[in-house]
C-alpha cells in the first residue's frame, strides 16, 4: 500500500496570503496612478470632467475654392479632394533671375588661322664705333654711332635700350659691348650689323 503524501498546509497557507499581497499591491498602485494621472492631466479639481476629445463641427469642404482658416479656429489642411499640393511651400520662393553665360572671346577668322604664324624679322641696326677717346675728366669713354644715331658712352652704361659698354681700351682704340645677350669688339672706324 502506497504511504499517504504528507503536505505541509502552514507552508501552502503562507504562499498563497503572499501572492494575494502582491497582487492588491499591483492593484493599489495602478489605482493610484489612474488617480495621479486624472489629478496632473485634469487640473485636480473636484469637478466632473468629460474624458472624451473635442470632435470638431463636420463641414464638408468647398472644392474649387481654397479658402483660409475654417470657422472652428483650426486652419484646414489641403489634401487630394481639394486638388492642391500638400507638399507645395506655402510661400513661393522668388525666382532666380538668369544668369548670362560668359562673353565669349572673339575667334579669329579661320583664313588666318591656316597662314602659319611666322615672327617677326629682328631690326637690323647699323652700329659704327668712331672712337675711343679720354674725357677732360681723365675717365676712357667712346664715340658710337647707331645707324644715324651718335652717342657717347662710359664702361658700364647702358644705352640706347638694348646695348651696355663692357669695355674700353684706349690705346688700341678697340671696345667690348653687348647687344641683348651677343657679346661683340669693335676697333675705331670698324661697323657691324646687330
Amino acid at each position: 500500500m502506497a504511504e499517504p503524501i504528507m503536505v505541509n498546509a502552514g507552508r501552502t497557507g503562507a504562499r498563497s496570503n503572499r501572492r494575494q499581497q502582491v497582487l492588491i499591491g499591483i492593484l493599489v498602485v495602478i489605482a493610484l496612478g489612474a488617480l495621479a494621472s486624472k489629478v496632473l492631466f485634469n487640473g485636480g479639481g473636484g469637478e466632473s470632467v468629460d474624458d472624451s476629445f473635442p470632435t470638431p463641427p463636420v463641414s464638408t469642404p468647398d472644392v474649387s475654392t481654397d479658402s483660409g482658416p475654417a470657422e472652428s479656429g483650426f486652419e484646414r489642411v489641403a489634401g487630394p479632394r481639394t486638388g492642391r499640393n500638400p507638399f507645395t511651400p506655402l510661400i513661393a520662393p522668388a525666382p532666380a533671375e538668369p544668369v548670362a553665360p560668359p562673353a565669349a572671346e572673339p575667334q579669329p577668322e579661320p583664313a588666318l588661322m591656316a597662314a602659319p604664324m611666322t615672327p617677326a624679322p629682328p631690326v637690323v641696326r647699323s652700329f659704327t664705333l668712331v672712337d675711343v677717346y679720354t674725357d677732360g675728366t681723365g675717365i676712357p669713354a667712346a664715340k658710337v654711332r647707331i645707324d644715324e644715331f651718335e652717342i657717347d658712352v662710359y664702361v658700364g652704361q647702358d644705352f640706347a635700350e638694348s646695348y651696355r659698354t663692357l669695355s674700353l681700351e684706349r690705346d688700341e682704340r678697340c671696345g667690348v659691348f653687348l647687344y641683348g645677350d651677343r657679346r661683340f669688339s669693335l676697333c675705331a672706324g670698324e661697323t657691324t650689323q646687330t
